[in-house]
């Protein structure tokens, strides 16, 4: 499994390979099909091993939105020349905004100290500590001891687990919401849980993966 925090470079090295492409296809006379190699070459670097494991590992849902823009362009190649060369455009623009989002993950990814996670709670949601707390568990003074901590900040393990599926979703749902509606998301009651509050959630470890592809769905619903 590769370190995440190796990952940047990878995916940045991608994500403009796809914004160049784009740039080429941008000219009425530049031909899809010239970009057929170009395109295979990004789908089996994000595929394959060690790379495409570990996007899928790190956001199933990203990944699949990835694949999608891809396969999307693979098919656009068999388009007639206008046709393709603007379907192209779209899937390969979708392909990048996924590894976009995927850079934008690495901000919270787990080898990120947790005492960072924190302040950069407290900062993104703009709501008063007390409710940070809450969402992460504990009490305002405790959470204002943590905010004062150098990086060296050691939790127990569940509580660090907790402060870090509160930063994954939130990095997900300020695609689409505010701070403070980042905050009334975790306490509203939502559809796909029957009634109950995602916060319920956050107490539960194994249904952190689904509150994170709960999150994770919002970027598409504020895009349709």
């Amino acid at each position: 499994m590769i370190a995440t925090i190796d990952l940047g470079p990878r995916i940045a090295t991608q994500a403009e390979a796809l914004a160049a492409a784009n740039r080429g296809l941008a000219s009425p006379k530049a031909k899809a099909r010239a970009y057929l190699e170009q395109v295979q070459a990004i789908h089996a670097v994000l595929s394959s091993p060690p790379l495409g494991p570990e996007l899928e590992r790190i956001d199933p849902y990203l990944f699949a939105g990835l694949h999608l823009g891809l396969s999307n362009a693979a098919f656009a190649l068999t388009a007639p020349r206008d046709e393709g060369r603007a379907a192209l455009r779209i899937s390969l623009e979708q392909a990048r905004q996924a590894l976009r989002d995927y850079l934008e993950l690495l901000e919270v990814s787990d080898l990120r100290p947790v005492a960072d996670l924190v302040r950069w709670l407290v900062a993104e949601l703009d709501v008063p500590q007390a409710e940070v707390a809450e969402l992460v568990g504990t009490n305002l003074r405790t959470l204002q001891r943590w905010l004062h901590a150098n990086a060296k900040l050691t939790l127990k393990p569940a509580q660090e687990a907790r402060v870090r599926a509160v930063a994954k979703a939130t990095r997900h749902l300020l695609h689409s919401l505010s701070g403070p509606g980042v905050a009334h998301w975790f306490h509203r009651p939502h559809p796909d849980l029957h009634g109950r509050a995602p916060m319920a959630m956050l107490a539960e470890p194994d249904a952190v993966p689904q509150l994170l592809l709960l999150a994770s769905r919002t970027r598409s619903h504020n895009a349709s």
